[in-house]
């Protein structure tokens, strides 16, 4: 029997939307160990909850993380207070600064195109002027 990886690429792909945009990709394997009882216990709730399969699950929660989706930011706090080196302090200053991020983007989502062209033509020149003037 001979394994087509091109072939589950695509099957993958109708499957989860973590591949849509990635066709053909090069996949790689993600695995972890978790004791017998509690694999047992998740693979029972995810199928009360009409999840039927783990890869697509999985799949699903790495494209929340990657697209930083606001109720899945939620539950990342608590994973890095439960396995992360890093401080408090540190925690609540990225996630400032992710809030601030989302602030800008809201304001540059208002303009439309012509509006946002206008405003990246300004920063341009503005930019080109600095380097002029610098020493």
């Amino acid at each position: 029997m001979s394994f087509n990886k091109t072939k589950v690429a695509r099957t993958i792909n109708r499957r989860s939307s973590l591949y849509t945009n990635q066709p053909d990709s090069v996949l790689k394997p993600i695995t972890t160990f978790i004791p017998e009882s509690s694999y047992l216990q998740f693979r029972t709730d995810m199928h009360i909850d009409g999840i039927r399969r783990i890869n697509d699950f999985f799949a699903e929660l790495i494209l929340m993380y990657l697209n930083k989706d606001e109720d899945f930011l939620i539950c990342l706090d608590k994973i890095k207070e439960n396995i992360s080196r890093q401080s408090k302090t540190k925690r609540v200053i990225l996630h400032n600064e992710l809030l601030k991020g989302k602030e800008v983007l809201k304001k540059f989502q208002i303009l439309n195109e012509e509006e946002k062209n206008n405003l990246f033509d300004v920063l341009e020149k503005e930019i080109t002027e600095n380097e002029m003037y610098k020493p």
